[in-house]
């Protein structure tokens, strides 16, 4: 890859990525409120909120639906795609009662 002085989000992920994969790579601590940006070598997660460690573990263990939703206080839907999860808002709307 040339260097241009810019780095797009992909580009800046396939680098941890292979940072983080190679056998004598470095440990890092990544903090993001984008958890599709979790490539496949970060093993672990802490959910915080506020301040307060919700939870903490392996990744699959701790993004799932019901954690995140605890963390964010809003009903979400993950989805793991190249292993990596995705995460969109459910519908907040509510049904009008009758």
């Amino acid at each position: 890859m040339q260097w241009t002085g810019y780095l797009s989000k992909e580009e800046l992920l396939t680098s941890i990525e292979d940072m983080t994969a190679a056998p004598n790579g470095p440990t890092i601590l990544y903090v993001t409120h984008h958890i599709e940006e979790i490539v496949p070598s970060i093993t672990h997660a802490m959910l915080i909120n506020s301040g307060t460690v919700m939870d903490k573990g392996e990744e699959w263990d701790e993004l799932t639906e019901s954690l995140l939703e605890k963390t964010f206080r809003v009903p979400v839907k993950v989805e793991w795609e190249n292993e990596r999860p995705w995460i969109r808002i459910k519908s907040l709307l509510l049904t009008e009662k009758k």
